[in-house]
């Protein structure tokens, strides 16, 4: 099986292994750290705190051990515990917002399925790989901009804080989506810029949820 999800670095180091996207995975065990102090120092020890600091500790193994060894096993590793993340995330940030936990799981359920029927329109009308690679982030993100726009309509206080991380997420992704168009120009590609705003984006994300 022909396995399509390339980066720049492979041109220079060959097939298996991404010093640079291997070693910047780093960055999310960096912000797992600053999260726990973050947890020890405001005394939070909810479930909703062990879950999304194990999440990021698991995200930055996986796709350490992705850039590593890239194969269809170690891909499936990589993106699992990303969209266990925004699923979680889509549920405690609803739930912080309504101040109901059934609207947080109704929300969840519409998430994903706008998730399910966006992947299967999308790869029915576009060829673009660009696009079609980075479907479920561009789904997300259009998911957070209308939460964004209904904090704003009610004017509720966190929605500059959520535009903030739809800024840092947006250029995060922009960052990962551009690394094959400047091979030509950045012969180290712009993934491991994705891996550092990324984890920057997951840790004030959380914070968010405690403030």
């Amino acid at each position: 099986m022909t396995f399509s999800i390339n980066y720049c670095e492979h041109a220079i180091v060959g097939n298996y292994f991404q010093p640079l996207n291997s070693i910047s995975n780093i960055f999310y065990i960096l912000a797992a750290v600053l999260l726990y102090y973050f947890y020890k120092k405001s005394k939070i020890k909810d479930a909703k705190s062990k879950i999304f600091l194990s999440l990021i500790v698991l995200i930055g193994v996986c796709s350490f051990l992705f850039h590593l060894y890239k194969n269809q096993a170690t891909f499936f590793f990589d993106v699992l515990p990303i969209g266990i993340f925004f699923i979680s995330y889509v549920y405690f940030l609803i739930v912080n917002i309504s101040e109901n936990k059934k609207a947080g799981l109704y929300w969840t359920i519409i998430f994903l399925l706008i998730m399910g029927f966006g992947f299967i329109i999308t790869k029915s009308i576009s060829e673009n790989n660009l696009i079609n690679e980075a479907q479920g982030y561009i789904l997300t993100l259009l998911f957070f901009a209308g939460v964004i726009a209904y904090t704003y309509a009610k004017r509720i206080s966190i929605s500059k804080k959520l535009t903030i991380i739809f800024i840092l997420f947006l250029l995060a992704l922009i960052f990962r989506q551009i690394d094959l168009l400047l091979c030509n120009y950045i012969k180290t590609g712009t993934h491991f810029i994705w891996h550092l705003l990324s984890s920057i984006t997951m840790y004030y994300s959380i914070k968010v949820l405690y403030k």
